[in-house]
């Protein structure tokens, strides 16, 4: 064991700092009524006891709001998350931004346990893990693709904002994975709604979502002499658990932020 740190630390993911001590270290200003620190590293990474090996801790200050936006749910963005959180018992909703991220060493939290007036719960949770792994598996799309589904990306957010809860995400698979100039060569795509299985009449909702897309789609796309610069091939609804893991490994999160993959390209 290194330092005071423990295996049997009482610290893990999604847990809250005290605000006094997240006030002394700095992560939060003097009004901590309207901000938080959570713990965002993972729990084998805060467990670790070799402080030579795995010293710090990441975190996020988050702000709490209002309401809020659909768009920023179930991590549908990577920059910018609102999130459900319980304080002293009543519900709240915490916006945590990546660009907010900070380290922390773990001896600077040793003496102290979690707020255990505020807790994230275990649906909640899965969400921080689903969104801070988005920040580094971020769908990328060719620019011509991109340039194409602009206008389905307005859809979508609409979509989202006017059912929140019963939307979870918009999922695509696309070929080719390069950039097509010829218009008489189009892209292939596949489209998912998936829906959170738990939330009544989200199934409707869903299927209602993927006939909207799929006319947007074909409207814009579809002629007479055929598809020209995008091929719709299959737009349905799958609930949560439906879609399975190696869609998920598949299928892309259509981000409703624009990130090139040219950007990505690097020189041979």
């Amino acid at each position: 064991m290194g330092g005071d740190w423990g295996r049997d630390t009482t610290w893990k993911q999604g847990a809250a700092i005290p605000a006094r001590v997240a006030v002394s270290l700095g992560l939060i200003g003097e009004d901590p009524a309207s901000q938080v620190a959570i713990v965002v590293s993972h729990d084998c990474d805060i467990a670790e006891d070799d402080l030579a090996n795995e010293p710090s801790l990441e975190v996020i200050a988050g702000r709490f709001i209002d309401e809020a936006d659909p768009n920023h749910t179930y991590a549908k963005s990577p920059s910018k998350l609102h999130i459900p959180i319980t304080v002293d018992g009543r519900l709240a909703i915490l916006e945590l931004r990546s660009s907010k991220k900070r380290v922390v060493e773990k001896t600077a939290l040793a003496a102290d346990k979690p707020d255990p007036r505020i807790a994230l719960g275990p649906k909640m949770r899965e969400v921080l893990q689903q969104w801070l792994a988005l920040r580094y598996r971020r769908a990328t799309f060719p620019d011509a693709l991109n340039s194409h589904l602009s206008d389905l990306r307005d859809t979508l957010q609409k979509i989202g904002k006017k059912n929140p809860q019963a939307v979870i995400g918009f999922f695509i698979y696309f070929e080719p994975d390069s950039e097509i100039a010829d218009p008489n060569e189009p892209y292939e795509l596949w489209v998912v709604v998936v829906y959170d299985h738990l939330i009544a009449g989200a199934s409707e909702i869903a299927e209602g979502a993927a006939e909207k897309i799929s006319k947007r789609l074909s409207g814009k796309f579809k002629h007479s002499s055929g598809w020209r610069n995008v091929e719709l091939r299959e737009c349905t609804s799958r609930s949560d658990v439906e879609f399975s893991l190696y869609d998920a490994t598949t299928y892309q999160n259509f981000p409703l932020e624009y990130i090139s993959l040219r950007a990505n390209d690097t020189a041979d």
